[in-house]
């Protein structure tokens, strides 16, 4: 029998239905919990003929790909069947409660079993996790409360169960900054704080932003005990010349003396630093003091601040007061990047990243990380231990792979699957109108050699255009003025004639002192020394001599005393045809 066109009608506006239900997957975001709260799944109420429904749940570590976890009657929402464990409960058909346990993130689908398969709900429900740092205690005063050691580097990290695209995860806190050094690598966001105190105490908060700007807050409090204890502790530093490293000695009683000692190698103890209370330091190693190192010592507390830090830095620093009491020992690793070629390859080659670890005390993994904006992405890794002699991971990059976001490396260093450190290389791309330049690699110990280049560069190019403009400024402060210029560029003489109508001042005071004598004081051209030119002067003394006895524009004052304030000036007045003068002529410098 052919169906009509309402029933036909009515069947695809179902399908839709269903269609429409299956595509808006829910998402739902959660942090996870020791207690035992419960997150409610709600499947929407669909009008279908089922008599069987179950809920299904694929978990997001992979241990379950769609296992149906609960199954009930459709007649009175009874369960018919469920899986023995204690993190799922079904309150009635469609309402599924699952325990915050991080292991219960997934994807949960709502299905019609009976007579048909249909699915009618999808959900996706991710967890947020924060792991306690690396080496934190609990105080003995209040289990509620823990503290890692002042002067060590701490690492935060919080977990999402599934880091997708659209989901973004990073550290904040609640005042002031966080470290700048980030990494997210498989589904975790990292921060490392670098030698904690009380600075470095508060709220730091893991948030996750989901779809439509849902977000979920892991709040992490750090407490930094007071005083660094009597304990030994790792910390790693990439080599480089931003690089540096604060050595924290802090104890609680008061010691009149102290001093820090480096060993290099086992049993080869060098002191480094001495000082005693209320005095200044004094330095005996190799090693200079960094700027943020104390210069006195008021009994309890010291700071031995390094910077730059150098691949060979590395070894054990101790704190020993009292001359032979270690108060606190730091164990420090040194790591470094490069490649080889070193300057760079061309298009067609490949070059070779090698990631060093000065030494090797605990069991440490060595990781080549694509960095794809904040994101890393794995392409090597490595187990070292003691007795593995290669602290070295190398990986080989193919030129002519490389994108745009492929330009950037990182080499992480983890212990314990806790972050330690981060050395960062990138690729300079070369320009588009070249394609066949080299591509220059480029480290943080580089990168600042580079910049102090730069600086230095363009200190002395500004230097030059100074001097360029003073000698112009001055070239045309001169050109306004009558008489001679110097040239400064082509050492010559410039001579300029007196106009017919501008008049020649003459000083008669000095005239009366040296009447025979004509002094510099007409305006004679010094730069000319040619047979011409001292016969023209000589004419010209003539004729003012002769007219200075004359009744030409002068007047008699041979009766006034002269004294040194007494200065009279007359005024004459040349006949250009009569005391015309050759131009000179502008010679070069030799």
């Amino acid at each position: 029998m052919p169906l009509t066109p309402i029933q036909i009608f009515i069947l695809i506006c179902g399908f839709c239905s269903r269609l429409h239900t299956f595509d808006s997957q829910q998402r739902q975001y959660f942090v996870s919990e020791a207690r035992n709260d419960t997150l409610t799944i709600t499947a929407p109420r669909v009008k279908t003929a089922g008599t069987e429904f179950c809920w299904r749940w694929t978990s997001h570590d992979g241990r379950h790909i769609n296992m149906s976890i609960v199954c009930a009657n459709a007649s009175d929402g009874q369960p018919l069947w469920t899986i023995k464990t204690d993190s799922f409960h079904l309150e009635n058909i469609s309402r599924l409660n699952v325990l915050k346990h991080f292991e219960n993130a997934g994807e949960y689908t709502f299905v019609e079993s009976k007579p048909s398969v249909d699915i009618l709900a999808k959900f996706e429900v991710f967890v947020l996790k924060a792991y306690p740092p690396f080496g934190t205690f609990m105080s003995k005063n209040d289990s509620r409360l823990s503290f890692v050691q002042r002067g060590t580097d701490v690492t935060l990290r919080c977990e999402v169960s599934l880091l997708s695209e659209s989901p973004t995860l990073q550290w904040e806190r609640d005042r002031g900054q966080t470290s700048n050094t980030t990494l997210l690598y498989n589904n975790s966001a990292y921060i490392i704080l670098h030698s904690v105190d009380e600075q470095s105490e508060g709220k730091y908060q893991c948030r996750l932003t989901g779809d439509g700007g849902v977000e979920t807050v892991n709040i992490f409090t750090l407490n930094v005990t007071r005083y660094s204890q009597m304990k030994r502790h790792a910390i790693y530093r990439q080599s480089s010349n931003n690089s540096s490293l604060s050595l924290i000695c802090k104890s609680k009683k008061v010691y009149p003396s102290l001093k820090w000692t480096w060993e290099p190698r086992p049993n080869s103890q060098i002191e480094m630093i001495a000082v005693e209370k209320g005095r200044e330091v004094q330095v005996k190693g190799p090693i200079k003091l960094g700027r943020n190192s104390y210069t006195t010592y008021n009994g309890q507390d010291f700071i031995f601040h390094i910077s730059p830090v150098k691949f060979n830095y590395s070894g054990t620093y101790k704190c020993i007061v009292n001359e032979n009491t270690v108060y606190t020992a730091i164990i420090v690793h040194t790591i470094r990047v490069f490649g080889e070629p070193p300057r760079g390859v061309l298009r067609n080659q490949s070059v070779v990243l090698t990631c060093e670890l000065s030494n090797v005390s605990d069991l440490v993994t060595l990781a080549w990380l694509r960095m794809e904006g904040n994101r890393g992405v794995l392409v090597k890794q490595q187990i070292l231990t003691e007795k593995n002699k290669n602290i070295t991971l190398t990986v080989s990059v193919n030129q002519t792979s490389l994108q745009t976001d492929s330009l950037h490396w990182q080499c992480a260093v983890f212990t314990e699957n806790t972050l330690r450190a981060l050395a960062t290389v990138f690729f300079i791309s070369p320009t588009t109108k070249n394609p066949e330049t080299s591509l220059e690699i480029s480290t943080l110990a580089n990168q600042a050699k580079s910049k102090h280049v730069m600086i230095t560069v363009a200190s002395v190019l500004t230097l030059f255009a100074g001097i360029l403009l003073g000698a112009l400024l001055y070239y045309l402060y001169r050109k306004r003025m009558p008489g001679a210029i110097l040239d400064v560029f082509s050492s010559t003489t410039i001579c300029f004639e007196p106009q017919e109508s501008e008049p020649v001042y003459i000083n008669i005071s000095q005239m009366r002192n040296g009447r025979e004598n004509v002094k510099s004081s007409v305006l004679l051209v010094e730069g000319s020394k040619t047979l011409e030119s001292r016969e023209q002067r000589s004419e010209i003394n003539h004729n003012l001599n002769k007219n200075r006895y004359g009744k030409v524009n002068m007047v008699r004052r041979d009766k006034t005393p002269v004294t040194s304030e007494t200065v009279t000036y007359a005024s004459i007045n040349f006949n250009k045809s009569r005391f015309r003068t050759s131009p000179c002529v502008a010679k070069p410098s030799n």
